[in-house]
């Protein structure tokens, strides 16, 4: 309680009772009310020989009519106490704190309680304390010191002293329990005031702790997005991002868009985005339907033949695996090697040719589709004897030095089918397999050039992806058996056993079953547990 002057003070010392007067009884008349224009008191003091000191309060602070009665009981004992008061009569028109204090009601109000309590300390000061109910009719005066306390004339007043109170008697001061967490510190220093030792640490803890408040023993940050974000530690952040990111209402976000989603709620910690990529990254949903890699994993690897037709590539269908091609091979001394399964840069090769001769004989065939083994050499004929960009030479002439004559030649003869001559023909076919040299060496030197410049720009996209034995991955699931468009994009959990080289790896599932093949890393991800 504040009063405006010293004046009550002086007042009470003049007024106190001698010491040897235990017996006189001391009369306090209270009134508090409150209303949408503020809260007030009245208090009305009197000693039985016609002492009378007449006490009007003002509440800066909110409060309710029982709280105002019983600010206004607890400022009359005060009072009384000051007085040098051994024996009081409390007297107020409020039923419901005379019969609380006297116990004849219960108290469930927790703010009430504690006012119940403060009342009682003060009544335990004298040796006889005694409150009794009393009409509004018999609290008249003590009504209108209440009243007076809202009027701005203050100063015509001069037998009544008035005074402001700023705080409650009663501070509602929860126990707020202090976590083991990042939020501990802030809490500390709000409650007690408490900062780190250190200069430097003191003077950036408390450049942050300006960001937090506590309320109702919560910690909240003030935010931009949000007044004010309930600050979480470590199991309810958890439990809030998993909410959101795959509960009843999540859709599985990614980490940013989770991590906005989370703050705009209204929650904050200092680890939210980290938080949100680690969740995400272990999602075990966000995994299984992740989307493809478009970047490759590996720089590419060409492939060079020192002489023409040493190296031939097919694709992986069964037939090249098969038992009686693999005895053909070993008659013929010939090595067989098997890429990683759906290796583009390899297997990819053997796909693109076959994709221009099987356009080809589409184009020849009529309605009957079984007719294409009687049109294969003829589109295998053209392909052959067709220039390709890749060394400006047709495969015919790489083999045989010679522009090999085409069929159209004989039905409309051109100049060198006009002066043919078989003697000198046979001698210039000899010349040309004397010289063959030179064209495969310029081919061989185009086809290089091209493909350093193709390497150059696929390894300018690479973004290296490599899995040390032991690794837990996921394997491409349209590798294996397609499951529909709403099915994961991606299949396991598999094993890396060993590492092949070039990007290629050996795996096994989790039962330690070896997984046929190697595979390439293109079709190959982490599995984050």
């Amino acid at each position: 309680m504040a009063i405006k002057s010293q004046v009550l003070s002086d007042f009470v010392a003049e007024l106190a009772a001698p010491e040897g007067d235990p017996e006189q009884v001391w009369t306090i008349f209270v009134d508090g009310s409150s209303n949408p224009r503020g809260s007030r008191a009245g208090i009305l003091l009197e000693d039985g020989q016609g002492m009378t000191i007449e006490h009007s309060l003002t509440f800066t602070f909110p409060t309710s009519n029982n709280q105002a009665e019983y600010e206004a009981c607890i400022a009359g004992l005060q009072l009384a106490k000051q007085v040098g008061a051994h024996k009081v009569l409390i007297c107020s028109d409020c039923q419901l704190a005379v019969s609380q204090i006297t116990c004849a009601y219960q108290t469930k109000d927790a703010l009430l309680g504690k006012y119940l309590l403060k009342v009682k300390e003060l009544m335990a000061d004298f040796s006889e304390p005694t409150i009794q109910h009393v009409p509004h009719e018999s609290n008249a005066r003590a009504d209108i010191l209440s009243k007076l306390a809202s009027t701005k004339c203050l100063g015509n007043n001069q037998f009544v002293v008035q005074g402001t109170v700023y705080h409650p008697s009663v501070m509602t001061v929860e126990r707020v329990e202090i976590p083991d967490n990042w939020m501990g510190p802030f809490i500390r220093y709000i409650l007690h005031g408490t900062i780190p030792l250190d200069m430097k640490e003191k003077r950036r803890f408390l450049r942050c702790s300006s960001w937090y408040t506590l309320v109702r023993g919560i910690l909240y940050r003030r935010g931009f997005t949000a007044p004010l974000l309930k600050c979480l530690g470590p199991d309810r952040a958890d439990y809030v991002l998993r909410e959101v990111h795959e509960g009843s209402c999540g859709h599985h976000l990614g980490a940013a868009s989770l991590a906005k989603k989370v703050l705009r709620a209204g929650y904050y910690w200092p680890t939210m985005e980290k938080d949100a990529t680690d969740l995400t990254r272990k999602c075990t949903r966000c995994q299984l339907f992740a989307d493809f890699h478009k970047a490759p994993p590996e720089e590419l690897i060409t492939t060079q033949t020192p002489w023409p037709f040493c190296r031939w590539v097919t694709d992986n269908s069964t037939q090249f695996a098969d038992r009686r091609f693999q005895e053909l091979l070993s008659g013929l001394r010939i090595k067989q090697h098997f890429t990683s399964l759906e290796h583009p840069q390899t297997n990819g090769q053997a796909e693109a040719a076959n994709k221009v001769i099987l356009k080809e004989i589409k184009k020849r065939l009529d309605e009957s589709k079984e007719n294409w083994p009687d049109q294969l050499h003829h589109v295998l004929w053209a392909y052959r004897t067709t220039p390709h960009s890749m060394t400006d030479e047709s495969s015919f002439n790489i083999k045989y030095g010679a522009w090999v004559m085409i069929p159209v030649e004989i039905g409309e003869p051109t100049w060198r089918t006009i002066q043919f001559n078989e003697d000198d023909n046979q001698s210039l076919l000899r010349n040309n397999l004397d010289e063959v040299e030179e064209i495969r060496e310029k081919a061989r030197l185009k086809e290089e050039n091209i493909k350093k410049k193709t390497a150059a720009k696929f390894n300018f996209s690479v973004i290296p992806r490599q899995f040390p034995e032991g690794t837990m991955v996921l394997r491409r699931v349209d590798i294996g058996q397609v499951k529909g468009k709403l099915g994961p994009n991606w299949e396991g959990t598999y094993r890396v056993v060993s590492k092949i080289g070039k990007g290629a790896y050996k795996l096994q599932d989790l039962a330690g079953k070896n997984i046929p093949r190697t595979w390439n890393a293109a079709n190959l991800r982490i599995f984050y547990a």
